[in-house]
């Protein structure tokens, strides 16, 4: 990156090495419905996807993008996606853009729970910019978001003519992760303090309702000094958190996580998850499937 006279920053040398990056997260107040999702909402996370930078000549591009089961949940808002075409000048705006039709310049599926898409342009390098490059291309969406002062993370990976891109071509890394802060300064909405602690959301697999009930088992690490095994319950916004840990226990080694008790109507996934957890807490999302009976449950629209 340079800076000119002026204070304008040149990214040129940057773009020319990119194969995809991704920023924003950020999250905003603004009211959002969505019939595909059957939510609607007051705040969004927004995201802008960079998709070839470069513009090299490619047949075909994949773009694979997921929200990380790792930190607080959220779904892409389907009828939010925006992707156009242009290529980035050296300020990394994108010139001449030109909007891109589903369907005809690419493809897009979604995974049941809306957590995750693929977006496939088949003939990416007959997509000219005006510069007379192949196109590069911007995806822009919005997530919804859990304004609770926890985190989310929301990544992407690139695969060009069959093959695993990195990020950059002078790095190794093939994906791009962006983290955005959740967190509402005003309007009442409850904030959750998450430092040395776990904290769990307990959500349906394909809708990601939150689902109250559900009873976790925390074991601390061996030789844990005040930290002692407790049992959590996920309250009615499908959150549920461990006490606050001292920094010596949390440096004696990982933590267990099993669940002893599904919410009512759906299946026990006694699985053990181990976790670190550190200054900054632990959050970790974990998913139910119903069960095949039509029994009562208890979801919260997230």
């Amino acid at each position: 990156m340079k800076f000119k006279k002026g204070g304008e920053q040149d990214y040129s040398k940057g773009i020319g090495k990119t194969n995809i990056s991704k920023v924003n997260g950020t999250i905003n107040k603004e009211k959002w419905e969505s019939a595909l999702l059957g939510k609607s909402g007051d705040y969004v996370h927004k995201w802008n996807l960079r998709v070839n930078p470069k513009q090299a000549e490619y047949n075909k591009i994949v773009v694979r993008d997921w929200v990380d089961k790792d930190y607080s949940p959220m779904q892409i808002i389907p009828e939010s996606i925006v992707v156009t075409a242009g290529y980035y000048n050296k300020v990394y705006a994108l010139v001449d853009d030109v909007t891109l039709e589903a369907g005809k310049d690419y493809e897009i599926k979604w995974n049941d729970s809306y957590t995750e898409f693929t977006i496939t342009f088949n003939n990416a390098k007959a997509i000219r910019a005006t510069n007379g490059k192949a196109a590069a291309f911007r995806i822009v969406y919005n997530t919804t978001a859990p304004a609770d002062g926890t985190k989310v993370q929301n990544n992407a990976e690139i695969t060009a003519d069959d093959k695993v891109l990195p990020v950059s071509d002078d790095r190794t890394e093939t994906i791009t992760k962006v983290i955005g802060n959740s967190t509402v300064t005003s309007g009442g909405t409850i904030q959750l303090k998450t430092g040395y602690r776990i904290t769990l959301y307990k959500v349906d697999e394909k809708s990601l309702d939150r689902l109250a009930g559900a009873k976790f088992k925390i074991t601390p690490p061996e030789g844990a000094i005040t930290a002692k095994e407790e049992i959590v319950t996920t309250d009615a916004s499908g959150v549920a958190q461990s006490k606050i840990y001292t920094d010596e226990d949390v440096k004696k080694g990982e933590f267990t996580i099993t669940e002893v008790e599904a919410p009512k109507g759906y299946q026990l996934d006694s699985t053990p998850i181990k976790v670190t957890v550190g200054q900054e807490g632990v959050i970790k999302t974990v998913t139910n499937k119903r069960n095949n009976t039509k029994a009562q449950i208890q979801a919260i629209k997230n």
